[in-house]
């Protein structure tokens, strides 16, 4: 569909009468219109009349008056090529005092010539904050015209600007703008009930200015931090008031890997109002917020390389697990987000902290242009941290940190009393990103005392538990669940690090427990599994007992249920196979290799068959090869 040239006066009363039939519901005959429309000579002018007398009061009015806008902010994108060069500079001063004039009026109206004011300048490389904040005096349009920048550089809506030398300007004009703009969000210019607005749009511009510095080599990273220190009180004050937007402020910081000292100063006190401000929030919120702080400042600060409060953020991340493992059925709760945490804090114990790629080679973020040679700055920049491993093996904070996690996970990971077939399943799931999570902390810690004791200590009370006291009578109905995940944290320890002398010693330990087969279901199977997969860690010595002892148990003769099976038979096979690979090569086991070839095809026939049956059997067989020599 084309139009036809037409005077402007003929084609506004056409776009309106187009504007209404599509309101109406004509959406593909006027849709297509109306598109074809947004592109052709005129559009901007014929736009540019229909605002210029005011917000309407009609509804046929305000219909057009938002396609308008939304055609100017659309044609906006690529203002350079819209208009000649010698009229660019009047029509975006044209763009202010409409927004000016409809400031009062629709906001669908108001936020679309803010887009396109905020366009227009950032094409002309005038963009100021100074003037952004001077162009309304409603605040709202002040936050859109402030947080505008942000999106349109650093966001999936950003303009293309393909100049350097634009890019570089709007991020020189973020960086100076700093001190103006956080006044005003800070400062008492902001009005009272729009905290958490401001705590956005100061979230925007920490995240804007920090990539902004990678279009600027030469630009101070320290002084956007000292200019939210100048306004410590007011920001705590803000905090309280809107703490699920302040998140995101805190995010911000922490992802400000430059300047240590600073960062330090802004972010101990106001993370520590923050954890307290959002008690009473989802903490699913809290969840990138930690993640972010184990990637860095959390396990630095824990090892004294960075001044934080390190217990207050382990203290919150125990609470983003209480909340995720409340109920491992629930679908809404994250609990490998709330475990990644931990393992995250772990990993960068590991590996250290290193500096995005292109922060260390002073690339760009986008556009693939090289800034100018770096010049010498002022303050000494981080370029990386690791943990030495004297470090780590001295730390007692470590210890206790891993100690924390240790007596979370057997509060938190016990089955319920009331366990289904699908609490099973679930649990077993979160149990394995848990494993997970313990080899992590396993690489850190296996020569600490705390590792000695996870690996021992919970086996001995399962022992306790199945002695059931003086009178021998067994663990009581609601001592079960505590005996189960014991059993399941010794044998995920000691499987983590075999050969350790601690995981040997807890797999001596299951000779003992042989009170296991009275458990009622599910904690039978539960702990079957979990009782073979500790002696997969037994010593050498051990073998032979601990392959007769596990014959004696496997999953089939604990329960017939499919899901169940599934789960623990190939669990079962992966250790029998651990434990028969141990056995001397010199030395034939027939009774062994005889017992294993007959649980190998005991699915028999396929119909008995789960997804994991085939890689269960497979293993079972190479444990009886293990076994015949």
């Amino acid at each position: 569909m084309t139009i036809a040239a037409s005077p402007a006066a003929g084609l506004a009363a056409e776009l309106q009468s187009r504007v209404n039939m599509f309101n109406a519901g004509d959406e593909k005959y006027s849709g297509a219109w109306l598109v074809e429309f947004q592109r052709a000579d005129g559009a901007w002018e014929v736009c540019f009349e229909a605002l210029r007398h005011g917000p309407q009061s009609e509804c046929e009015g305000e219909l057009m008056q938002e396609f308008c806008a939304q055609t100017l902010a659309r044609l906006a994108r690529t203002f350079p090529s819209r208009l000649p060069a010698d009229v660019q500079r009047c029509t975006r001063d044209g763009l202010q005092a409409l927004l000016e004039m409809h400031a009062r009026g629709p906001p669908c109206v108001w936020k679309q010539l803010a887009l396109a004011l905020a366009s227009a300048d950032l094409w002309l490389g005038s963009w100021a904050a100074v003037d952004a904040l001077a162009a309304s005096s409603m605040p709202a349009v002040c936050f859109e015209l402030l947080s505008l920048p942000t999106e349109l550089l650093f966001c999936d809506r950003a303009l293309p600007l393909s100049d350097r030398c634009l890019r570089q300007s709007a991020a020189s004009a973020l960086l100076q703008g700093c001190p103006r703009v956080f006044d005003f969000l800070l400062g008492g210019e902001c009005p009272a009930g729009q905290e958490a607005r401001a705590m956005t749009v100061l979230a925007s511009w920490l995240r804007a200015i920090r990539k902004s510095l990678r279009w600027l080599p030469t630009g101070d990273e320290t002084m956007p931090l000292r200019c939210v220190a100048s306004h410590g009180q007011e920001l705590i004050t803000m905090v309280r008031i809107a703490p699920a937007e302040a998140i995101e402020v805190a995010q911000q910081l922490v992802r400000w890997k430059l300047c240590d000292e600073d960062l330090a100063a802004v972010l101990q006190p106001f993370l520590g109002c923050l954890f307290d401000a959002s008690a009473g929030l989802d903490q699913e919120r809290m969840l990138p917020l930690l993640g972010d702080l184990a990637a860095n400042c959390w396990p630095r600060a824990a090892l004294g390389d960075f001044s934080l409060d390190w217990q207050a953020v382990a203290a919150q991340a125990v609470k983003a697990l209480e909340w995720a493992l409340a109920d491992v059925c629930d679908e809404t709760s994250d609990a490998e987000a709330a475990l990644a945490v931990w393992q995250t804090f772990a990993t960068t114990v590991r590996d250290g902290v290193h500096l995005p790629q292109e922060i260390q080679q002073g690339e760009e973020a986008t556009g693939g242009e090289r800034p100018q040679p770096m010049r010498k700055r002022t303050r000494t920049r981080q370029v990386g941290w690791q943990a030495t491993p004297e470090q780590i093996s001295a730390s007692q904070e470590l210890s206790q940190l891993f100690g924390l996690l240790v007596r979370t996970l057997l509060q938190l990971l016990r089955l319920p009393a009331w366990a289904n077939e699908d609490t099973v399943v679930s649990l077993w799931t979160v149990r394995e990103t848990a494993r997970s999570l313990l080899e992590s902390w396993g690489e850190l810690l296996d020569a600490s005392q705390e590792w000695h004791e996870a690996a021992l200590t919970p086996v001995s009370r399962v022992g306790q538990l199945l002695a059931g006291g003086a009178d021998g009578a067994g663990p009581a109905p609601d001592e079960w669940g505590e005996a189960e995940v014991s059993l399941w944290l010794s044998a995920t320890v000691a499987a983590c690090r075999p050969g350790h002398a601690a995981s040997e010693q807890a797999a001596g330990a299951v000779l003992g427990l042989g009170q296991i087969d009275a458990a009622p279901q599910p904690w039978r199977i539960m702990m079957g599994a979990s009782s073979c997969t500790l002696a997969s860690a037994g010593p050498q010595e051990q073998t032979a007992v601990l392959a007769r002892w596990m014959l004696q148990r496997p999953p089939r003769s604990c329960t017939e249920s499919t899901a169940f099976l599934e789960l623990f038979e190939l669990a079962y096979a992966e250790a029998m196979e651990t434990v028969c690979s141990k056995f001397p090569s010199a030395v034939v086991h027939v009774d062994t290799g005889e017992q294993l070839f007959r649980l190998a095809f005991a699915t028999w026939p396929p119909s008995c068959f789960h997804q994991n049956s085939a890689e269960a059997q497979r293993r079972l067989l190479r444990a009886t090869w293990f076994a015949m020599g």
